[in-house]
């Protein structure tokens, strides 16, 4: 009776969130400057972290610790939206934001090993620009 029905999405505020991000085009790779603008900017408004990004070309990942769950709605929505009306292309996502909670620890390090390295994998960057990313070099 109820499959379709909505769950309240798991937040913490306290632990990070691993979300993704998947559009209809490959289109992000290109904009990965904007997109990267935006995120400092949805990080200045919202009081979001944002400590790993993978922009591939079809999706986003990235993992976020948030002060509410206000803040997390708000800074997803604000993000999505903002991304969409800079690429220019009508519905640029696929579907709701996908989100998990990711306990620190052994979850935490391998969810970000994950977002670092799924760029390599698909030969988007190399070995140093990896380097470079978890040093700070590269913005």
């Amino acid at each position: 009776k109820y499959a379709k029905r909505k769950v309240a999405r798991a937040i913490s505020t306290r632990e990070f969130m691993h979300v993704i991000f998947k559009s209809h085009s490959m289109v992000l790779r290109k904009n990965h400057r904007m997109i990267k603008q935006v995120f400092h900017e949805t990080q200045l408004k919202f009081g979001v972290r944002v400590k790993a990004v993978a922009i591939m070309e079809n999706h986003l990942h990235f993992a976020i610790k948030t002060p509410t769950r206000t803040a997390f709605a708000n800074s997803m929505r604000y993000f999505a939206g903002m991304v969409a009306l800079r690429i220019g292309r009508g519905k640029l996502w696929k579907q709701r934001v996908w989100s998990r909670v990711v306990r620190a620890g052994c979850d935490l390090n391998g969810v970000l090993k994950y977002i670092f390295e799924n760029p390599i994998k698909a030969g988007i960057v190399s070995e140093i620009d990896l380097y470079k990313i978890r040093a700070g070099v590269v913005g």
